[in-house]
């Protein structure tokens, strides 16, 4: 029977996981310069930041009135305390960096 994590190791693995977000390293560059194996790493991210799962209901639509006059009214994401607001003329890579980071949570 597997013996219990300790908690000191799941702290060094949060450390290590926000680490790995701040350097701006993909997870696979990260692990390899630290010699740990990249299972591992998703391993420990998928124990301590398990994934939102998504349903039907997660999106609302909110519809904001002062900017219904405005032609820069844009998109505005919202989600569990997390908003986005997007410009009509926004960079699409900007966008994907940001689901990209959000996904990593």
């Amino acid at each position: 029977m597997a013996s219990p994590i300790s908690e000191e190791r799941k702290q060094q693995w949060k450390e290590n996981i926000l680490e790995q977000l701040d350097s701006g390293l993909s997870i696979a560059a990260w692990c390899r310069q630290r010699k740990i194996a990249v299972h591992t790493f998703y391993y420990w991210h998928n124990k301590l930041f398990p994934k939102a799962t998504f349903d039907k209901f997660t999106f609302t639509e909110i519809i904001n009135e002062k900017k219904l006059n405005t032609s820069d009214s844009g998109i505005m994401l919202e989600y569990q305390g997390i908003n986005i607001h997007l410009s009509h003329d926004f960079e699409s890579s900007a966008l994907k960096k940001c689901l990209e980071v959000l996904k990593e949570c």
